[in-house]
């Protein structure tokens, strides 16, 4: 089999123009990507310690081409769409429909487009800017772990009030991404534009709502005394307490010699995003963002074990003016990120833990692909990944240093590859304040 492989990848005509720096795939690589229509996917379970348990169901449909076609040895896939269902226990909702075409018929342009709707009713505030780097603080007591400082806001306060839901907002965002790539320098380069539209929101219960507590006798019904959000609301520290629509442009390069986009062995991948809500386009903010990300991947010892080391660093500015639901988003150009804090970011703290106008943080893994097996028709591969975290926010671009107060945290992932193109990730995370289990599709990065 592997010799036909061979032949076929050497009798098939080379990549166009546009493309010719990108090596194609490895032989074993070639040899088990599949060809044609074939969908993958399957109920999610779910769990987060923001999050909650949560049930769903993806469902991801590519379409590879034939063996033959000049562009099979080169890209992930033709066309790929995916489909997410998905709720959880503790009030979490994504639903998402999103294409992609790296190649789009055969061309050096490339589209995505992606309509979703987010609703979380138990989405984390811990405030904005180098403030969310101190202790935990509760009523001027300072706890070390998270496990302490969410037994003491969960207490019933000798007023009879609670603070349990004082870190917690109930945020929702519909919204619609649509985006344009182009090759350039044979396929190295790409420059991108795009126009989102979303409504974001983000509401503090009100003072006096009854919520779960914890009395002297065990679990009661408290009313709440308040919440954080409502007091930066108040302070005027932060912006678009009321919601409101935040509409962008998106222009966006970036410089790609990845072998295999979905699991690379080797190659960088560097982007720079630049985006502008603008009232012209009915946004009612205006500002600026930019986001700078570099990853790198490199296998030591390809002839002995398949290890790949891959690292990630990212930097974040924004001008003032972004509305306090704005300010986690992270646009990466591949994937959807908030914040510094839970499984895209820093593995070990809660989602969104840290988050500044000005944000930085670095990844590091080390993948070991330690098997290979096919089961009923399908390819699958067993990761080991060790993991570190890193990263910090600032309040002012002048304040950006590695002399502030960087968070860290470090752990062990399992991931399974399957059909190459999709990854199933389990990671478990450790940080001086708190710990967590994540369950998702895909690397981090």
């Amino acid at each position: 089999m592997l010799a036909l492989v061979t032949a076929l990848l050497c009798a098939a005509p080379p990549p166009p123009s546009w493309l010719q720096w990108k090596p194609p795939l490895s032989e074993a690589d070639l040899e088990r990507k599949k060809d044609g229509w074939y969908l993958t996917g399957l109920p999610i379970f779910n769990y987060d310690p923001n999050t909650g348990v949560g049930f769903g169901a993806r469902g991801y449909l590519y379409y590879d081409g034939p063996r033959d076609d000049a562009l099979f040895a080169y890209e992930p896939y033709k066309q790929r769409i995916f489909v997410q269902a998905f709720a959880s226990t503790a009030g979490l909702q994504y639903h998402v429909i999103d294409y992609d075409a790296p190649y789009f018929l055969g061309t050096p342009f490339r589209l995505r487009a992606e309509a979703g709707y987010i609703r979380a009713s138990n989405t984390p505030y811990f405030g904005r800017g180098e403030r969310t780097l101190e202790p935990l603080t509760f009523l001027g007591q300072s706890y070390s772990t998270w496990s302490g400082y969410e037994a003491a806001v969960n207490r019933v306060q000798p007023d009879g009030t609670t603070y349990a839901l004082y870190d917690v907002v109930d945020a929702e965002k519909p919204y619609l991404d649509t985006r344009v790539e182009r090759q350039f320098f044979e396929g190295r380069v790409r420059l991108m534009a795009g126009l989102s539209f979303s409504h974001g929101t983000m509401r503090p219960a009100a003072p006096g709502t009854l919520v779960k507590a914890s009395g002297d006798q065990g679990p009661v019904k408290a009313p709440l005394h308040g919440t954080r959000l409502a007091d930066d609301c108040a302070a005027g520290l932060v912006i678009g307490c009321n919601g409101g629509w935040d509409n962008l442009v998106t222009l966006g390069a970036t410089f790609d010699t990845r072998d295999y986009e979905p699991d690379p062995n080797s190659g960088v991948f560097a982007e720079a995003v630049l985006q502008w809500a603008t009232h012209a386009l009915g946004s009612q903010y205006d500002y600026l963002r930019f986001m700078a990300a570099v990853r790198g991947y490199y296998s030591p010892f390809p002839e002995w074990a398949d290890v790949v080391l891959a690292g990630r660093f990212t930097l974040q500015m924004t001008s003032d003016g972004v509305p306090v639901f704005a300010m986690p988003q992270i646009p990466y150009i591949e994937t959807f990120t908030l914040g510094i804090g839970g499984n895209r970011t820093m593995r070990g703290y809660r989602s969104m833990r840290f988050v500044g106008p000005q944000m930085a943080w670095l990844n590091l893994e080390v993948r070991w692909t330690v098997a290979h097996f096919a089961a009923l028709g399908q390819q699958f591969g067993l990761i080991l990944a060790p993991f570190f975290d890193t990263g910090s926010v600032f309040d002012r671009v002048e304040r950006i240093g590695l002399d502030k107060n960087w968070k860290y945290s470090a752990g062990n992932g399992f991931r399974i590859s399957w059909n190459q193109a999709t990854i199933l990730m389990c990671d478990v995370g450790f940080s001086p304040e708190d710990w967590g289990i994540y369950f998702n599709f895909g690397h981090i990065f």
